[in-house]
């Protein structure tokens, strides 16, 4: 089907399955191809219409009705086409070979590679509003439907749990007990037919919701990963091992490994020790799904309100103004140049012209109104707030009572997560112990370029379980030494503006395989005001601006999901 696809004689191709059953390999292999003859495609996990509109828009016709000179799209879990009409009238479109293939004006006949979790089978025999459309749409392409071995992937799942450090750790870097291991295991066994999903991210979920969660609040979490009532599976269970004897002795296997020395299993088990690379649990190439404590953007959307165009996060929140020039990335500083403006009678005095250019006066203040007030604006919906936009939560002038005070401040919206974005890490660190960090705090560092690499490890002192790099501007070169040992989450992006100078795509590059690679969540926010072939935009750049080989990275850390699931489910408002 694939081949199909890439010659112009199939234009799309349909794929589906459970989690697990190599879909992604199949368009992991379309993607290739492609790229190899000089047309990146566009690759994206469309969230509604819009998206999916977005991603056909971007796929340029070089020359009109040859499908080999279009741009492949590759739609990866793509659940929601299938629950839109929309979407299905434009796919309607778009494989009818005897219409124009326009649709709102816009030409949709380009080579499409879709995966999505939802059987389409079975949606296509039974639902009665949208089973008509599907039949349709599939007596002209017919889907591929992925069987699942659920054995198979059981055994798979617990063999990557044995032989590796999948759960040594929660996504939020609590450390996962050997008693919780064992009760993961059991309850993964016991429940093999009412599971969903069988697969490694499950067995993630399942200790994690043992180790963050209360009991109560812990079953009812592990309830959602089963099956409906009455769609049960009646196949034989997996023999019941003893867990614990099984996971020392997956420990003592792990060790002898890990120092070269010889192994011999004690155990009469049925489970497999089989040996599992390290690629199939954190990938290391580019065209790869988010990591295990990675999620991508269009699973949290729903969970969030989001009300600016940053990207990353939701809202601003700046209670404090004011600052002072510590390194390159404050050069051509926007929040300078806004408040020299005069943005706000309350920032008048903070910074000031001098020949052309906006320059700091050192001074930085504090309005407690508007760090009770404003959150309240925003109703109960979890927002992502990034604080602060207008100067840095840890400047030397603020005394140490005050950063207690927004600490405290951002601790009574628990619904909201805080992203404090700091150039002085160092102070941070230094006053670890002295200050309550609430758990609804991220902590990030800006660091722009190899000589400043040195905040990641004052980062790493502070006792934040969610850390994050914001390596923007990044315009001087790919930072080689980075160490992204405990950093959740790294942002990159190109420089803005007036003097802004450009971002080389391979150090883009470099820092998206070394997150990937790390099990880091990875969000490319733009390249600014040159392209990745280094030259100046005539125009405003669009979505193309966000794109990296193609693909928009817009990786989340896990945690965010966990979060936003926590208060749309349990109703934990403020």
């Amino acid at each position: 089907m694939i081949n199909k696809v890439e010659s112009g004689e199939m234009p799309v191709a349909w794929i589906s399955g459970p989690g697990g059953c190599g879909k992604t390999h199949a368009a992991l292999e379309a993607i290739k191809s492609f790229t190899d003859r000089g047309l990146p495609p566009i690759y994206c996990n469309p969230s509604s219409y819009r998206d999916v509109v977005q991603s056909l828009k971007q796929a340029k016709v070089h020359n009109s009705g040859r499908p080999k000179e279009r741009r492949l799209v590759v739609m990866e879990e793509a659940d929601v086409i299938f629950r839109s009409d929309k979407c299905l009238n434009l796919l309607k479109i778009a494989t009818d070979r005897a219409g124009t293939g326009m649709y709102d004006g816009m030409d949709v006949r380009v080579p499409m590679v879709v995966t999505t979790n939802t059987p389409l089978d079975e949606i296509a025999a039974t639902d009665k509003v949208r089973g008509e459309h599907l039949r349709a749409l599939f007596n002209r392409v017919p889907p591929v439907t992925i069987s699942y071995d659920r054995r198979a992937n059981y055994d798979y799942a617990v063999s990557v749990a044995l032989t590796t450090d999948l759960l040594r750790f929660t996504p939020a870097k609590q450390q996962i007990s050997r008693e919780t291991v064992v009760r993961t295991l059991e309850w993964f066994t016991s429940e093999f037919n009412r599971i969903e999903l069988l697969t490694a991210r499950t067995l993630v979920n399942i200790a994690e919701y043992h180790t963050s969660f209360s009991p109560d609040t812990a079953r009812t979490m592990l309830d959602r990963l089963l099956l409906p009532n009455g769609n049960h599976r009646r196949l034989p269970a997996p023999p019941t091992s003893n867990w614990t004897a099984v996971v020392d002795e997956a420990v003592d296997r792990k060790r002898a490994l890990r120092n070269g020395l010889a192994w011999e299993s004690r155990l009469n088990t049925a489970t497999s020790f089989r040996r599992v690379p390290a690629a199939s649990i954190l990938p290391t190439v580019h065209n790869t799904p988010a990591p295990l404590n990675s999620v991508e953007f269009s699973e949290i959307e729903p969970l969030f309100k989001w009300a600016n165009k940053i990207g990353w996060t939701g809202h601003t929140l700046n209670c404090i103004a004011g600052c002072s020039k510590v390194s390159r990335a404050c050069k051509h500083c926007y929040a300078t140049a806004l408040i020299a403006r005069g943005m706000h009678n309350l920032h008048k005095g903070l910074a000031y012209w001098d020949r052309g250019k906006a320059l700091w006066t050192g001074e930085v203040r504090y309005d407690r109104r508007v760090l009770t007030e404003r959150p309240k604006t925003w109703g109960k919906k979890p927002s992502l707030v990034f604080f602060t936009s207008l100067s840095d939560p840890f400047h030397e002038t603020l005394p140490v009572e005050i950063i207690q005070e927004m600490l405290d401040g951002c601790a009574a919206f628990p619904q909201h997560i805080f992203q404090w974005l700091t150039k002085r890490p160092e102070r941070a660190a230094a006053l670890a112990d002295t200050l309550r960090w609430p758990e609804n705090i991220w902590i990030g560092a800006t660091i722009e370029e190899d000589k400043e690499v040195w905040r990641a490890d004052e980062l790493r002192k502070i006792p934040v379980a969610t850390k994050f790099i914001s390596a923007e501007p990044l315009a001087v070169d790919g930072m080689p030494s980075l160490d992204l040992t405990d950093i959740s989450w790294l942002i990159v992006g190109g420089e803005s503006g007036n003097g802004a100078e450009p971002m080389h795509i391979d150090w883009a590059r470099s820092l998206r395989d070394r997150a990937v690679g790390a099990g880091t969540a990875f969000f490319f926010k733009q390249w600014g005001a040159h392209g990745p072939d280094g030259k100046k935009h005539e125009r405003k750049a669009g979505d193309n601006d966000v794109l990296l080989d193609g693909r928009i990275w817009h990786q989340f850390p896990r945690v965010a999901l966990d979060h936003g699931l926590k208060f749309q489910r349990f109703g934990m408002k403020r």
